[in-house]
């Protein structure tokens, strides 16, 4: 029974590798399981299979202890979060970005980072989290009308300063 988009199918996947620690055992699979998700999402042309071929899913080690895990590149174990950190902090990348898009302001230009640096670092697993990750029903509405509340206080008082 097949249902469901591939963006649903790699949301799902992204999901449940970024809620729980993945033992070194079965990184092959969540690589496998994170590469097609990325497959059914994009494309599964010739161009995106030998793109995905260049990831895996990978971990970060300090002291002998896994502290995180995510999509990086084979070579050289880069995780993508960590090359979106450096393309955020690259000021000729922020030129090029700021003369193509004349509109868009500097602010915008760090909103829009600020959006993809916290889809891209969700999907990545963090161990310090591992004891709030939950399979419970999450109450999603009630954290969006607390962070909402916080949200429009601020606009608020942004408009009176």
């Amino acid at each position: 029974m097949r249902k469901g988009s591939g963006k649903q199918v790699l949301n799902c996947i992204i999901k449940e590798l970024s809620t729980r620690l993945t033992p070194n055992e079965e990184l092959p699979r969540a690589t496998d399981r994170i590469r097609a998700g990325m497959l059914l999402h994009g494309s599964t042309s010739d161009e995106s299979l030998n793109l995905v071929s260049k990831l895996h899913w990978a971990s970060t080690e300090k002291e002998g202890e896994v502290i995180r895990q995510g999509i990086a590149t084979i070579n050289g174990n880069v995780f993508v979060a960590d090359l979106l950190d450096s393309i955020w902090a690259n000021e000729n990348i922020r030129g090029m970005i700021l003369s193509e898009f004349p509109h868009l302001t500097q602010d915008d230009y760090e909103a829009c980072l600020f959006s993809i640096w916290a889809i891209v670092t969700s999907t990545q697993m963090f161990t310090q989290l591992l004891s709030v990750e939950t399979d419970d029903q999450i109450d999603v509405d009630d954290w969006v009308r607390v962070v909402s509340r916080k949200l429009s206080y601020y606009d608020d008082e942004s408009s009176n300063r």
